[in-house]
């Protein structure tokens, strides 16, 4: 009977893992997403940069301005003048992601383009990049002057890419 109980028990011992492994292979998921910014609420302190509407999305206008693809790709826009620092975060970005993107440089000096940063784009402070996606919806904002910055935007670009 002792070894009927052991026997018992290293059968149940080795037959949980596999049980387990199949439950979650077939009921688990293992995917990371990134959601859309500002589909239910915006950021404060926007109230002189006019009426927005939510879900919020990038004016058709401000796109074809920028030349913009609607449907194309992703597109990456930089407020910068492009310094050697952010030129080699963008190529890094770049070679680590290996798909091509639409970049786009806006330079920062014109009162349009610092005005686009804050009320279009809706970037604050040191970040100066935003990530749009086909459907005119934000995805990310990010300061390529630091790293973590551009960890986080090649992270997020390689789950996005792998939705699309």
């Amino acid at each position: 009977m002792n070894k009927n109980r052991k026997a018992l028990v290293l059968v149940a011992a080795f037959m949980l893992p596999v049980v387990v492994f199949l439950f979650l292979k077939t009921f688990g998921r293992n995917e990371f997403a990134v959601e859309p910014l500002y589909e239910k609420e915006l950021p404060p302190g926007l109230s002189d940069c006019g009426e927005f509407t939510l879900p919020y999305r990038i004016p058709q206008p401000v796109l074809e301005a920028l030349q913009i693809p609607g449907s194309d790709s992703l597109s990456l826009v930089l407020f910068s003048r492009e310094t050697p620092d952010e030129a080699t975060q963008l190529k890094r970005v770049k070679e680590e992601i290996g798909v091509p993107l639409n970049w786009f440089v806006v330079v920062d000096t014109a009162t349009r383009s610092t005005d686009w940063k804050r009320c279009v784009f809706l970037l604050e402070g040191e970040q100066n990049v935003a990530l749009v996606d086909t459907k005119r919806r934000l995805r990310g904002q990010y300061a390529l002057t630091d790293r973590e910055d551009t960890d986080r935007l090649i992270t997020e670009l390689t789950i996005i890419l792998k939705h699309y």
